[in-house]
């Protein structure tokens, strides 16, 4: 098997197109693969934890606490409108996805959208990092430990 590294959206189209044979895809990708009949060959359950960050260079960090500052204080602020406007929420979103409302609602649930990092979070960083070091998706043994500040 050959692993080409793709975006989810272009992994998707590849595996409409014909193009693969298998593709890593997650979210709303999933959710369409899954509505079109796709099989699932396999899930992350037990190798990864599907865990979403956001990265940023520690000379940037460094240069830039400030836009650090405001980014974290937005995203806090979307997170209490998704807290208090769930139904309202649910309605951007599937809008955006161009989803039925009931397809956002289950995939809703799915997801932890905290902003705290928390230990169980950071075990399942090195989970998935171990996972694509065993793999072949990445050279070089990583401790997630060092990626935070």
């Amino acid at each position: 098997m050959d692993y080409v590294n793709m975006s989810i959206a272009d992994a998707k189209a590849a595996l409409d197109g014909g193009s693969v044979d298998a593709a890593f895809i997650a979210g709303e990708a999933a959710y369409q693969a899954k509505q079109q009949g796709y099989h699932m060959a396999a899930d992350g359950e037990g190798l990864i934890k599907a865990i979403i960050a956001v990265a940023v260079r520690e000379d940037f960090y460094e240069k830039n606490r400030d836009v650090i500052g405001r980014y974290v204080e937005a995203q806090k602020r979307v997170g209490a409108f998704m807290k208090d406007n769930q139904d309202e929420d649910l309605q951007i979103v599937a809008e955006e996805l161009d989803l039925d409302e009931e397809a956002v609602r289950e995939m809703y649930a799915c997801y932890d959208f905290s902003m705290d990092v928390t230990d169980e979070d950071k075990k399942g960083f090195q989970k998935t990092a171990d996972f694509m070091l065993e793999s072949g998706m990445i050279e070089e043994e990583l401790n997630v430990n060092s990626l935070f500040l």
